[in-house]
Formats: structure tokens, C-alpha cells, sequence
């Protein structure tokens, strides 16, 4: 080891007094000028591949990261629903962060804030993590890649809102072989839902207002459902949750979560199961 970097510092000098011609005609007489230009001119292709060696070993995480991101995002296409068989539905998994809840009584209305969870798998966005130096996880934008398009059911401002839902975070993407990837995103959201309020039992008064999330794809291909069946997680703040669920004049009691399906113009709990309803059905969160 000691030697070889002894070597490395030396080369520019050697190669800049002395041609390869001259090393020839001194190792051909025995008389070299000094032990050191015998060992450089006799381990000189050794040493040069060693060099391109560690460059490759040190290459650094960035660089690393931008080839791998090059070699992902060269040939896919973000417009298409990432499934080798277009005629199998996508199943994407969603978990609910909520961070902020205001309660407009006059309104009838409440404003919720948080990130929501999804996950699915990608069978184009691949890669073998043994021909990028074993990494196996990398991170692109939301924009680069396909994933699903929500939109909210009883939002005041619309069912057509487009930016209640953050458009600008950031993909994780995890590698399981040439096969397919896990693909996980946190964006966040800022939603004003419309409620209807009962007054009648003021001041022991219970309300209850819903939020509906459903993607514009039909179930015949992008299927919704609920991460792990867990139920929305509360975050109003850091610390002991139990004491932070109190909003202005209000208690939260609980937050629960289940898909619905639309059909026909009305709303159902059965899950459609033939090829021709999936294809004229959507899902609700």
C-alpha cells in the first residue's frame, strides 16, 4: 500500500523527464537511473487499472444517484399508468396525515391540513441496485413519474380543484430488481370541505363531516384502498397527543376512514367485481 502511493505521486514526474524509449534502453542495459522509475515503468498498466478501478469505487453519492435517475427516467413515460399488462387495475395504498383542523361554525365548513401517504408499485421506474453499486433507493419529482390523480368530492371550492393537493413533492423510489419498484409519496394538502351542521342538541351537540378523496382513474384501472386498514393519523402538534385534541370550541371525538364506490350516480359499500362495472366505477376515501 505504502508503495502504491508512493508510485501514484511519481508518475507525472517520470513521464514528463523520460519517454517510454528511453526506459527501454535502460532496462535493456541493466542501469537504470534509480529503483523508482523501474518499478513505475514495470507496474505501469497494473497501476492504470487500478486508477480507473477506484474511480468507479469513489464515485460519489450524488453522481451515483444522477446516473441511476438518467437510466430510470430516460425512457419512461409519466403519461402512462406503470403496468406491463394494461388490462390489470393499479392498486394504490393511502394513509392520511392530518396536522391542522379549523372549524368555521358560521360557514359550516372545516379546513384541514396534512400530508397524505400513497404507495403503489412500478413496473417501469426499475433497476438492478447490482449494476449502480448496490443502491437501491433513489428520490425524482412527483412531475417525472406517473402517479395517481386525486381530486376532492365536497370541496366548496369545487370538485375540479386542482392545487388543494401538492403537485410539487418528491418520489421515493425503492428498487425490488429488474421486476417492479415500491413507490412512495407524501404530498400535502390544504382542503376546505363543505359540512352540514345540527345545532339541535347545542350545547352537548355531536357533528360529524366527511372528506372525500377519489382518483379520476376508473377502478378498472387505479383501485384506492386503505394502507394497512389504519386509520387517518392525528398530529396536531408535538408531544402528548391525548392533549392536543381540542379545536377552538371543539373536541375531536374520532377520525375514521373506508372506500366507497361510485356507480350509476349513487354511492355503494360493495365493492364492484364484474370487468364491465369496474370500467364505469370509481373509489372514494
Amino acid at each position: 500500500m505504502i508503495i502504491f502511493i508512493v508510485l501514484f505521486a511519481f508518475i507525472p514526474f517520470i513521464r514528463s523527464q523520460l519517454t517510454t524509449q528511453e526506459l527501454e534502453e535502460e532496462n535493456a542495459q541493466g542501469t537504470p537511473r534509480s529503483t523508482f522509475p523501474t518499478l513505475l515503468y514495470s507496474n505501469h498498466s497494473v497501476l492504470s487499472v487500478l486508477i480507473d478501478k477506484n474511480e468507479i469505487a469513489n464515485r460519489t453519492y450524488v453522481e451515483e444517484q444522477s446516473e441511476l435517475q438518467r437510466t430510470i427516467l430516460s425512457k419512461y413515460n409519466k403519461r402512462v399508468r406503470p403496468v406491463l399488462n394494461i388490462s390489470e387495475s393499479l392498486d394504490v395504498a393511502v394513509h392520511v396525515y392530518i396536522m391542522h383542523v379549523s372549524v368555521n361554525q358560521l360557514e359550516q365548513t372545516i379546513t384541514l391540513n396534512g400530508h397524505i401517504y400513497m404507495t403503489w408499485k412500478d413496473e417501469y421506474a426499475v433497476w438492478e441496485p447490482s449494476e449502480h453499486n448496490g443502491v437501491r433507493i433513489t428520490m425524482v419529482k412527483q412531475w417525472e413519474i406517473w402517479t395517481p390523480e386525486l381530486r376532492i368530492t365536497n370541496s366548496v371550492s369545487g370538485v375540479g380543484q386542482f392545487f388543494e393537493i401538492s403537485k410539487r413533492s418528491h418520489v421515493i423510489i425503492h428498487s425490488n430488481g429488474k421486476a417492479w419498484s415500491r413507490i412512495e409519496i407524501y404530498p400535502t394538502f390544504s382542503i376546505k370541505i363543505g359540512c352540514k351542521f345540527d345545532y339541535s342538541a347545542y350545547p352537548y351537540d355531536t357533528q360529524m363531516c366527511a372528506l372525500g378523496i377519489y382518483t379520476t382513474n376508473r377502478m378498472s384501472e387505479v383501485q384506492l384502498s386503505v394502507y394497512y386498514n389504519m386509520q387517518p393519523t392525528v398530529l396536531l402538534g408535538w408531544g402528548n397527543q391525548s392533549t392536543k385534541k381540542h379545536i377552538s370550541d371543539w373536541i375531536i371525538d374520532s377520525v375514521t376512514m373506508n372506500v366507497s364506490y361510485f356507480n350509476g350516480g349513487r354511492y355503494k359499500s360493495e365493492k364492484p367485481v364484474d370487468a364491465e362495472e369496474l370500467d364505469v366505477s370509481w373509489e372514494t376515501e
